[in-house]
C-alpha cells in the first residue's frame, strides 16, 4: 500500500478544485500558474483580455476559491498551486515541449523553437529576464502560423 504524503494529500485537494472549475476559469488559472505570478493585477486583466483569455471578473473568481490572492495590486498563487497548474500543463504532453500550451522554461522553450516544426499548441511563452547571459538559438520559422 502506498504511502501518501502530506503534500500529495494538499495537491489532490487542489486539483479536485481546478477540475471543478469552468475550463474558461481553468484557462485563467494555468496562465496564472505558469506566467503571471508575482505580476500586477490590471497588467494581466489587459493582456487577457486583449488575448480574449479572460473572462469578465474571472481573477476576482479565482481570488473568491482562495486559488490567487492580490495582495495589494500584485497576483499571487501559493508555490503549491503554482506547481500544480505547470504540472497540468506539463502533464498533457510530457516529452515534447512544443506541444505544450504554454512555456516558461528556458530549456522547454529553446526545445521548442529550434525545430521548423508547427507549433500549434502553444499558446503562450514567457521568458523570464535573467542577470545571465541568455543565447536563443531558434528557428525563426517557428513562429510563422
Amino acid at each position: 500500500m502506498k504511502e501518501y504524503s502530506k503534500k500529495d494529500i494538499v495537491m489532490e485537494k487542489l486539483t479536485i478544485s481546478y477540475h471543478g472549475l469552468p475550463e474558461s476559469y481553468q484557462i485563467l488559472f494555468l496562465d496564472i500558474a505558469c506566467f503571471f505570478n508575482g505580476w500586477v493585477k490590471e497588467h494581466v486583466e489587459q493582456i487577457l483580455t486583449i488575448c480574449c483569455r479572460c473572462p469578465a471578473n474571472g481573477i476576482d473568481v479565482l481570488i473568491g476559491k482562495s486559488l490567487v490572492s492580490c495582495d495589494g495590486s500584485r497576483l499571487w498563487m501559493h508555490d503549491l498551486l503554482q506547481e500544480m497548474g505547470r504540472k497540468i500543463v506539463v502533464e498533457k504532453c510530457l516529452i515534447d515541449a512544443s506541444k505544450r500550451s504554454r512555456l516558461w522554461s528556458p530549456h522547454d522553450i529553446d526545445q521548442a523553437l529550434k525545430r521548423k516544426k508547427k507549433k500549434e499548441s502553444i499558446q503562450g511563452i514567457v521568458l523570464k529576464s535573467s542577470t545571465e547571459p541568455y543565447i536563443a538559438n531558434w528557428d525563426p520559422e517557428a513562429f510563422s502560423n
